[in-house]
């Protein structure tokens, strides 16, 4: 990943090892999606919490 600070902009590329064709987004963009993966994730703790508390199952926090 590299940061282009004039146009705010990041370079990366996807794939395994960083191999594939190089990819271009917007820094506002980026942290838009970051947040959005992140908010996801949480949801799906979220479920598995209620999930193991409605069928008396340890929660797996420890």
């Amino acid at each position: 990943m590299k940061i282009d600070r004039k146009t705010q902009t990041i370079r990366y590329r996807a794939g395994k090892g960083g191999i594939g064709p190089e990819q271009r987004v917007d820094y506002a963009a980026y942290l838009a999606r970051s947040a959005k993966l992140f908010l996801q994730a949480m949801t799906l703790l979220r479920i598995e919490i209620m999930m193991c508390h409605a069928t008396g199952a340890r929660p797996p926090l420890a």
